[in-house]
C-alpha cells in the first residue's frame, strides 16, 4: 500500500463500492453511503446498519447467496457496468478496507470489474 495516499475507510460503501472514485461524490452531489439518507432503498445498506456492520464483508453470509445483496436490481447494475460487488466484498474480507481502497485507487474504479 502506498502510505502517501490518504486512505479513508469510511468511503467504502456497505455493499463494497468505493465512493472515493465516484464522480457524484467528488462533485458533492452525493454524501456517500454512510451519510446518504436518500439511500434508504438499499437493502444491503439497511441490513448492515441493522446488524452494526461497517460493510457486508463482516457478515458470515456469502454475498452471492444473500438476497439483500444480490437481487434483480443489483444483477442488472452488475451486467450494465460489468461490476462484481461480491468480489469486492470478498476482497475486503480477505485483505481489509484499506487494501481495497488502495486497489481501487490504482485501478481508478469504484468496484472490482468482471
Amino acid at each position: 500500500m502506498n502510505t502517501l495516499r490518504k486512505i479513508n475507510p469510511n468511503l467504502v460503501a456497505k455493499c463494497g463500492l468505493y465512493c472515493g472514485n465516484c464522480g457524484k461524490f467528488k462533485n458533492g452531489k452525493c454524501a456517500g453511503c454512510e451519510a446518504n439518507a436518500k439511500a434508504s432503498w438499499c437493502m444491503a445498506r439497511k441490513c448492515c446498519i441493522e446488524n452494526g456492520f461497517t460493510t457486508c464483508a463482516e457478515c458470515e453470509t456469502n454475498p452471492r447467496d444473500c438476497k439483500k445483496f444480490s437481487n434483480f436490481v443489483s444483477d442488472i447494475f452488475s451486467f450494465i457496468f460489468r461490476s462484481d460487488r461480491p468480489a469486492s466484498i470478498e476482497y475486503i474480507k480477505a485483505n481489509g478496507r484499506e487494501a481495497f481502497i488502495d486497489l481501487m485507487i490504482d485501478q481508478n474504479r469504484m468496484v472490482i470489474k468482471k
